[in-house]
């Protein structure tokens, strides 16, 4: 009921879907010829799951959860035979308030959530070998009002926040060590009204 995310793993072999309103993620594998769906179970989380993403290896998974009492980020190991979730230990971690919407790194190495509550952002490292998660050990970067969007350039040098409620997209540096973010000075621009997503286009040589 009400999916709110899905995201595809880096093998095409699985899509998961954040459903908000059954407090679910339902998993789905791909027919490798024609891009046909087949259920392949669910798994249930905490409540109102709002965004799901997989790493770039493929191994984990990460989902946000958010209502007035209880916003989390939780990690979730990848069986590659059946795309079935198992939470990895002692990664049910804190976000700031009512987070909306998540992204990884393109290395797999740093967590982004964006608070709409806060107006904050959420950052945390990411165990190549575990999937596990832990506090970036900075305050939580702010943002304009109700950051709705978050995405990663393909560099993996800035983040873009769209920020619904301001009309604005915004960016930031990461620390490539620690992975904190930076905002960058007088970098904000106008969009449209009420901004839900944003994207970067690819080149293909």
């Amino acid at each position: 009921m009400n999916p709110v995310g899905v995201t595809v793993d880096p093998s095409g072999r699985f899509v998961y879907v954040a459903d908000s309103d059954s407090n679910t993620v339902s998993i789905y594998t791909i027919a490798p010829l024609t891009g046909a769906l087949t259920a392949a179970g669910s798994l249930a989380v905490e409540t109102n799951p709002r965004s799901v993403v997989v790493a770039p290896s493929g191994r984990f998974a990460y989902i946000i959860n958010a209502n007035e009492s209880l916003s989390r980020i939780a990690a979730y190991a990848i069986d590659a035979e059946t795309g079935a979730l198992t939470a990895v230990a002692n990664s049910n971690l804190p976000t700031g308030t009512n987070p909306s919407a998540l992204a990884l790194d393109p290395f797999g190495r740093f967590a982004y959530a964006t608070n709409t509550g806060s107006n904050t952002i959420s950052a945390y490292t990411i165990d190549a070998e575990t999937g596990s998660l832990a506090f970036v050990p900075v305050t939580a970067a702010a943002t304009e009002v109700r950051p709705t969007a978050i995405t990663v350039d393909p560099s993996g040098a800035f983040v873009y926040v769209a920020n619904g409620d301001s009309n604005t997209i915004s960016a930031y540096t990461i620390d490539q060590g620690l992975g904190a973010l930076r905002p960058i000075a007088s970098s904000s621009v106008r969009t449209g009204s009420s901004p839900s997503s944003i994207a970067f286009t690819v080149t293909i040589r």
